[in-house]
C-alpha cells in the first residue's frame, strides 16, 4: 500500500515508511521490502509521493538491495537511519537516476550508507 494522493496531505505532509526485509523492527512501516529487488518497492513509494505533491520516504534500518536504479522525483526525500540503513547493488547498477531528462527539484537522499 502506497500513499493515496486522494487521501489528503500533499507537499511536505506525506511521510511513507518502508522497512528492509531484515529490519530489526518494522512496526509502523506501511510496507516491507522483499530483500531481492528492493528498488521496486522504493520506486513505487517515490512515484506515489510525487503524485501526492511530494513528501518523505523514511527507510528503516537494514539492507536494501538494488537490481535497478531508482528514478528520483520532484520534492521527494529519501531518508535513512544513518549507518544502520545500507544500500547494496548488483554489478553495474546505479542507485539513483533521472530518466526524464528534466531537472529534478527538491529531491534529497540522505542519512544512509551506500556500498558498492
Amino acid at each position: 500500500m502506497y500513499p493515496d494522493p486522494a487521501g489528503g496531505g500533499g507537499g511536505d505532509t506525506f511521510t511513507y515508511k518502508l522497512a528492509a526485509s531484515d529490519a530489526r523492527d518494522n512496526t509502523g512501516a506501511e510496507a516491507t521490502c522483499d530483500g531481492t529487488a528492493d528498488d521496486v518497492e522504493i520506486q513505487a513509494a517515490v512515484d506515489a509521493l510525487e503524485t501526492a505533491g511530494g513528501g518523505t520516504l523514511e527507510l528503516s534500518d537494514g539492507n536494501f538491495l538494488f537490481a535497478a536504479a531508482v528514478n528520483l522525483k520532484d520534492n521527494v526525500r529519501i531518508v535513512g537511519q544513518g549507518r544502520a540503513t545500507r544500500f547494496y547493488r548488483t554489478t553495474g547498477v546505479h542507485f539513483f537516476t533521472n530518466t526524464t531528462g528534466a531537472t529534478v527539484t527538491g529531491a534529497e537522499v540522505r542519512n544512509l550508507m551506500a556500498d558498492g
